[in-house]
């Protein structure tokens, strides 16, 4: 009976250490515990007996477990207060600004940098900036009039992902039959009223740009997906794991490509296609879309190409609705009448007819709605601090020089020039602030932040991290969703568009050019050199305000940050401790000035001028030099 219940674990031809009753599988690293587990204990053994013989150990003193939990979940770590951070960061640009004011220095160069390795405007404590991705679809639905009735279609493409986060198993107690009792049925009863029926599943690759997005839903357990298996109790933690979710979308592409069914079912199944009739799918087949967002659109345009003149997307996903607004123009071409989205599931469930929305929204922002979407915020894109999809869609009708960019970028290759950037910094100065004559957003942050008295994360990103922030933006709206037709695309390097590679997949490089060298900035360096050397630190040091000396601390300022690129608090410690000693009410005495930089070596291990050298080349000697000073 045991065995028929949960089957001979002797005949697992798998490799991982799982629970034979749950089949939950155990973390990969937990398992490598499990083989290393004699070594563990003969080591804590040694160091026993070591402690009989050297310390004074009694033999009765116990030995403390390892204790390891093979089957548990990661806990999610506790994040300080980003509101706090926020705060703190604005007190210090306004500290900054008030400094740079009373010594005179260059407040144009001072604007032009973020006081924090990435700018405010655009991040969330260093992570994406998230937005209501629902608003843009709630401003296009706003130009149509959905019908009552579901419309008659010739063919509907499900997302096959969302339609198993709205079919939980209700009565299935395994895997089998939460297919047989929850999904077939389902898809039966499409196959029964369309013509073909096709189902898209997401491929999940461990490098995806939608990492950082996925993990902020957490991650449930691991649990193998086999025929007799028991589906677990919380149906959405355990979606939460993207190898739960590869194995269910396989197991059930299987089970539906088996299906015997009137009407042809296509499943994808990772890159391949399965159908439930024999007919050539080469047009589908070996197709390198990661997302079902715009693999759905292969095979819409392989309908098109088939004969069909009606199409229904079943979906709840912006990013689709967007997406297929875009290339309906194209797909028009081939034959399409018609292409409706059915948007939302339950009592919110309607269709939106997308080539009535094409009608109503015109050709201008029709091909160039794939980059205002990527560039307002999307899931791999980070949107502007408190800047939705409504104010920034009110700003392109005012701003209508954006648009020959915006379409430019949302084509597949897009290229990005000095003049687009121009344009496109108008374009946020503009949505941060109608009545702003600025023309460069370096301009219009030193004008809000200084006239108009805005916070510090109310004024819009630096240049830099704007031009960053737009190669994210080009390369998911051309280089991803621009392809989103093509069954294999065209592949670009995401490093080439303002990503880097990190542990754990892709993550944003948020600065570049001048704004790369925050918070040491030219104008942080021209403020501390302002009353550095005002100190007598030796004959050998530059004249107090010179050029040299500007020069040396710039040097020795930026090789620290080099030298310590990880340590982000770095910078902001070194300018609040600088600032605070600016602000003695016009202490010359160099005590001051060295006890303040061992405090900031103490508190973050880093001594910020350490390392400068003087105009001879030589390096400095802080030691002796408070000495001789103090």
């Amino acid at each position: 009976m045991v065995l028929q219940d949960l089957g001979n674990p002797f005949q697992e031809e798998s490799h991982d250490l799982y629970s034979i009753d749950t089949r939950d599988i155990a973390n990969p690293s937990s398992a490598e515990l499990l083989q290393s587990h004699l070594k563990k204990g003969q080591t804590k053994f040694q160091e026993f007996v070591q402690g009989l013989q050297n310390h004074p150990t009694t033999f009765y003193e116990p030995i403390k477990k390892n204790r390891v939990d093979f089957f548990s979940q990661d806990s999610a770590t506790a994040e300080p207060s980003k509101q706090k951070l926020v705060k703190e960061n604005c007190q210090l640009f306004s500290k900054l600004f008030i400094s740079c004011q009373s010594r005179e220095c260059d407040l144009q160069e001072f604007f032009q940098h973020e006081n924090q390795p990435f700018p405010a405007a655009l991040s969330d404590g260093g992570k994406l900036y998230a937005c209501q991705k629902s608003q843009l679809a709630s401003i296009l639905e706003s130009y149509i009039t959905s019908p009552d009735q579901e419309p008659d279609t010739d063919v509907i493409i499900i997302d096959g992902s969302a339609l198993v986060h709205t079919l939980p198993p209700k009565r299935s107690k395994t895997f089998e039959d939460y297919a047989a009792l929850d999904v077939l049925p389902t898809i039966h009863a499409y196959a029964m009223k369309y013509k073909s029926t096709h189902v898209v599943f997401d491929v999940y690759n461990p490098s995806s740009l939608k990492m950082e997005t996925r993990s902020k839903r957490g991650q449930g357990g691991r649990r193998k997906v086999t025929n007799k298996n028991k589906v677990p109790s919380n149906w959405r933690n355990f979606l939460r794991h993207n190898d739960n979710k590869t194995d269910l979308f396989h197991f059930l592409a299987d089970k539906i490509a088996h299906m015997t069914v009137p009407n042809m079912v296509v499943v994808t199944k990772g890159p391949d296609v399965l159908s439930t009739s024999e007919t050539s799918l080469d047009s589908l087949d070996k197709c390198f879309h990661e997302e079902a967002d715009t693999r759905i659109f292969v095979h819409a345009r392989h309908a098109t190409e088939e004969g069909s003149k009606t199409i229904m997307i079943k979906a709840n996903d912006t990013d689709i609705l967007v997406i297929a607004l875009s290339i309906f123009p194209s797909l028009q071409d081939l034959g399409l009448q018609k292409l409706w989205v059915a948007f939302g599931h339950g009592q919110s469930l309607r269709w939106i007819g997308v080539h009535d929305l094409y009608c109503y929204i015109g050709p201008e922002k029709t091909k160039g709605i794939l980059f205002f979407h990527a560039f307002t915020g999307c899931d791999t894109v980070s949107a502007f601090r408190n800047k939705g999809k409504k104010t920034a869609w009110q700003t392109w009708d005012i701003c209508s020089e954006a648009s020959p960019i915006f379409t430019k970028l949302s084509q597949y290759p897009p290229i990005l020039n000095d003049g687009d950037l121009e344009i496109l910094e108008k374009f946020v100065v503009l949505m941060y602030d109608r009545s702003s004559t600025a023309v460069s957003v370096d301009e219009a942050r030193l004008d809000m932040f200084a006239r108009k008295q805005r916070p510090y994360e109310a004024i819009p990103p630096t240049r830099a991290a704007l031009l960053q922030h737009t190669k994210h933006a080009a390369y998911q709206a051309g280089c991803i969703w621009g392809q989103s037709t093509q069954r294999q695309p065209e592949s670009e390097s995401p490093g080439d568009w303002g990503w880097k590679k990190r542990q754990g997949g892709v993550g944003f490089d948020w600065l570049v050019g001048q704004s790369h060298s925050v918070p040491f900035t030219d104008s942080l360096i021209e403020l501390s050199s302002g009353f550095a050397m005002d100190v007598s630190f030796g004959r050998s040091w530059p004249p107090a305000h010179s050029p040299e000396a500007c020069s040396t601390l710039k040097t020795g300022a930026r090789q620290k940050e080099r030298a310590h690129s990880d340590t982000e608090s770095v910078g902001i410690t070194v300018a609040l401790e600088v600032l605070q000693w600016a602000q003695l009410e016009g202490s010359k005495n160099p005590h001051d000035f060295y006890g303040l930089l061992e405090g900031v070596q103490d508190e973050v291990g880093v001594f910020p001028f350490e390392g400068v050298t003087d105009r001879c080349g030589s390096s400095v000697n802080w030691n002796a030099r408070r000495a001789a000073c103090c």
